[in-house]
């Protein structure tokens, strides 16, 4: 349904706020809207998620196994503390995979509702200002994917530098989990290495899957919103049809964010929960290491979850920003000189637009920049208690 009309035809398209999560998407056997699931291609994907998801299952229980086991050996405080991040981390992914399969069709709806309602022309400064937006989510996807190998590669620096001195290899494995099986014998050692390195892929584009997915479904519905916005802003007070077209198109939106709240809620409260966990000990490993070669992968991970936190806390800010400023636009529109049904058409959008559309964590903290503060702070908290408690074992 095309409303809209413009000076110039629209050079951000549909599919541009889509494609970083349709790529992750594709990574972890997800299939989407546009996709016939009857194909081959799709029933291949649908069997490769259920393989990913039981192997990232089993890897997490097996990374408990060999938390429980440490705690019993009475292992380092600091090392035990080291393992929960990673143990976090795949439990986040578990989580957020289940998410995307059990709501697969209520968000391949709502991707068919935005497809439908996409405006074919575009406002210059909403096309210049949303393309940027778009960027800025794939420079992070870019840092993400840096930052993560950076993680993973600089624990092998000590094993390379060794080699090539020495001409002794060391084996290793990129994660502590436990093992029925000698890992270190030929061939073995080789495979569970390269499982390793999968199920740390799977978990990272798991995470970034949905997040990407939400992020990305925020940002076109706070398009919307700006759209909605700019034509109240030119709205005239005998146009009872454009104004009956605005009322109907601010319904679909909010509907369109309590869909959103009703999918994401519980996966953002996993995420913030176990975010602020890992925060907390990795923060705690960057200070309790004993040098910097050791201290500087838990810098990174640490910093990465803090940009990834900082990502959804911006678009939910985003959301509600976008979502208030039409009951704004509403009330400097000409409405005064309007008959009284014009007039109770803008009320109606003015009495909903003065409730912000919230994502939440459950309904337990709003997802926005002061979300973002409380993490930080819940985080620092744990932080130094866990510093008070290693002080007495140094």
């Amino acid at each position: 349904m095309v409303w809209i009309e413009a000076d110039r035809s629209s050079s951000l398209e549909y599919d541009s706020f889509f494609r970083l999560p349709k790529i992750f998407g594709l990574l972890n056997g997800v299939v989407y809207n546009d996709e016939k699931p009857s194909s081959k291609w799709s029933k291949a994907k649908n069997v490769y998620f259920w393989i990913s998801l039981m192997h990232s299952i089993l890897v997490a229980v097996l990374e408990l196994v060999y938390l429980a086991k440490s705690v019993e050996q009475n292992a380092d405080f600091v090392f035990i503390m080291s393992l929960v991040p990673l143990v976090g981390h795949g439990i986040l992914a578990i989580v957020k995979l289940s998410v995307q399969k059990y709501y697969h069709k209520e968000i391949n709806s709502i991707l068919i509702s935005l497809k439908g309602i996409y405006p074919s022309t575009l406002d210059d400064t909403i096309t210049k200002d949303y393309s940027k937006k778009i960027l800025y989510m794939k420079l992070f996807v870019i840092f993400y994917l840096v930052t993560l190998i950076f993680f993973n590669i600089v624990p092998f620096a000590p094993v390379l530098h060794t080699y090539f001195t020495t001409g002794v290899f060391e084996k290793t494995l990129p994660f502590f989990i436990y093992y029925w099986y000698d890992w270190r014998r030929p061939i073995l050692y080789e495979l569970t290495f390269i499982e390793q390195i999968w199920v740390s892929t799977a978990s990272v584009v798991a995470n970034m899957n949905i997040d990407l997915m939400l992020c990305s479904l925020i940002l076109q519905i706070s398009m919307h919103f700006d759209v909605l916005s700019d034509r109240l802003s030119v709205l005239q007070h005998n146009d009872h049809k454009e104004l009956a077209k605005c009322v109907e198109r601010h319904s679909v939106l909010l509907d369109l964010c309590l869909r959103v709240e009703n999918i994401f809620s519980r996966s953002m409260l996993a995420s913030f929960l176990l975010s602020s966990v890992i925060i907390c000990l990795t923060g705690f490993q960057v200070f309790a290491q004993d040098s910097i070669n050791k201290a500087i992968p838990y810098a990174t991970f640490l910093f990465l979850h803090m940009v990834d936190v900082y990502l959804l806390c911006y678009y939910g800010n985003l959301m509600m920003e976008k979502s208030l400023a039409v009951s704004n636009y509403a009330y400097e529109s000409l409405w005064y000189l309007g008959n009284r049904p014009f007039q109770k058409s803008i009320l109606i959008i003015l009495e909903r637009g003065q409730r912000a559309q919230k994502l939440t964590a459950m309904k337990f903290i709003d997802i926005n920049l002061t979300c973002f503060k409380t993490i930080l702070s819940t985080s620092f908290s744990y932080f130094t208690l866990l510093k008070v408690l290693n002080e007495p074992m140094e």
